[in-house]
């Protein structure tokens, strides 16, 4: 008859090992559902399904025109003296001049700029849904109710 070897109980390292991986296990789990419910109350929180309203340029386009070639001269003068005095614009001037600027052209009715004091307030008003990454981010959180934000 074959003796049967006796079973050693399993010492404090094993059972601190595996107290050690659930503890990390747990650990990364409330680190994923922390992480997810975050980012769902700051795209809840901060933004909307419908567009912010904004301050519109009251301008003519042929004002806008006018206003814009002023601006370029200003500038051109400037960089001709060897002193360029100092260039101050008002909240139409810095609107116009996103207005005729080709590169925000698709974003003319999106930002607005208003100076406060020595500060700059900028309206913005951008949906979300124009931009690659945020529609691979929504595609893959799989949330459709975050669809035309």
């Amino acid at each position: 008859m074959a003796e049967r070897a006796e079973q050693q109980p399993k010492g404090c390292f094993f059972y601190g090992f595996i107290t050690v991986v659930l503890v990390f296990i747990g650990i990364l789990v409330g680190v994923y559902f922390g992480t997810r419910k975050a980012v769902q109350y700051t795209i809840e929180t901060y933004t909307t399904n419908a567009p912010a309203s904004i301050p519109a340029l009251q301008l003519s386009p042929a004002e806008q025109k006018r206003l814009a070639d002023s601006l370029q001269t200003q500038a051109t003068t400037a960089l001709r003296g060897n002193n360029p005095g100092e260039l101050v614009l008002t909240e139409n001037d810095l609107n116009v001049l996103i207005a005729q600027s080709p590169d925000l052209a698709a974003y003319r009715q999106q930002i607005y700029l208003r100076p406060e004091g020595d500060q700059l307030r900028a309206y913005l008003s951008l949906p979300l849904d124009q931009f690659a990454p945020w529609k691979d981010f929504t595609s893959r959180f799989g949330s459709k109710k975050w669809a035309g934000r």
